[in-house]
Formats: structure tokens, C-alpha cells, sequence
């Protein structure tokens, strides 16, 4: 993981084209879009400065073609096009045309070895 007090990024497996799903319109998706743990918001909170209410983005970003895609991590507002989940009092939100990124994604992070494992089945 690569962080600084704004932006974090995640770098994981490449992804096929054919494996991207797009909505049309977050707001239309009702069921369980991510899972965060207690944990990450808890690491967040100490390494961003988070507050109850605070907003962090969710967002994907392709990273050379060894390391694939990244999950980014940053700061922001969402708008009412986003899907947004709160998560011990965080708002963890995803642009409409990035959700197929995070469906069904799992984030836990282990404080005792201070690493993150994340599973996102939209690229498996």
C-alpha cells in the first residue's frame, strides 16, 4: 500500500475487459455492494484523520501491466449519483462507472502484522 494523509492505493491482479460490468445507476443497486471491516476504518481514522461523517472514495486506476489495476483510496464528497455505504460512522462511496470494481469486494485489515487483505471477485 502506498498512503499519504489523502490518498491510499491498493495494487492487485490484472483485469479482463470482459469481466467489466457497469451500472447505469448505482442508486439502483440494492444489495450488499462491499464489505469493510471495523478495522480499516479504525486504521484510516488513526492515518487520515477521520471524523464521523467524513467521506473517503473508492475509485480504480490501472497500474502498468505487471501490478494491473490498484484500488485508490482518497478523500472527497460524493454526489447523489454515487453509491455510498457508511461504515462505523465513514461514508465509503464508488462513482457509478466504477462500481463493477468493488461488487461483492472485501476489505479487512490486520492490525497485529499492520497488512490489508482484499478480495474482489470482479476480477477472479
Amino acid at each position: 500500500m502506498k498512503n499519504n494523509s489523502n490518498r491510499a492505493y491498493f495494487c492487485i491482479a490484472p483485469v479482463r475487459n470482459s469481466d467489466i460490468l457497469l451500472y447505469n445507476n448505482a442508486k439502483g443497486v440494492d444489495r450488499l455492494m462491499f464489505s469493510i471491516t471495523s478495522p480499516v476504518v479504525e486504521m484510516y481514522r488513526q492515518e487520515m484523520g477521520l471524523k464521523n461523517g467524513d467521506a473517503l472514495k473508492l475509485f480504480c486506476r490501472y497500474a502498468g501491466s505487471e501490478s494491473g489495476l490498484c484500488i485508490g483510496v482518497e478523500r472527497g464528497m460524493p454526489t447523489d449519483d454515487d453509491y455510498v455505504q457508511e461504515v462505523d460512522g465513514i461514508r465509503f462511496f464508488v462513482r457509478p462507472h466504477e462500481t463493477w470494481f468493488v461488487e461483492k469486494m472485501k476489505m479487512d485489515y490486520d492490525r497485529s502484522t499492520d497488512h490489508f487483505k482484499i478480495e474482489l471477485p470482479s476480477i477472479a
